[in-house]
């Protein structure tokens, strides 16, 4: 399943301004609201899903092939 995630403010921990950016997921029972930790060129970011099941279509066609995968939760102790 493809979603859109916002990213988190590393020190503040609340979802930063910004455009959604777009993932595979493979996290069982994944919803809106969820925190999870999204792999970035640099580091893991913790995230925020935004929108599940984004259809392929609504991906530009030379991302698609290369989108990085979610494949876990972030931890709920705040860190």
């Amino acid at each position: 399943m493809i979603v859109n995630v916002y990213y988190c403010d590393e020190k503040t921990g609340s979802v930063r301004d910004g455009r959604a950016y777009s993932y595979r997921c493979s996290i069982p029972n994944v919803d809106v609201g969820m925190e999870v930790i999204a792999p970035t060129a640099k580091r893991d970011n913790r995230a925020v899903i935004c929108e599940i099941n984004v259809p392929e279509s609504h991906i530009d066609k030379r991302i698609l092939p290369i989108l990085k995968e979610i494949t876990q939760e972030a931890p709920t102790d705040g860190k």
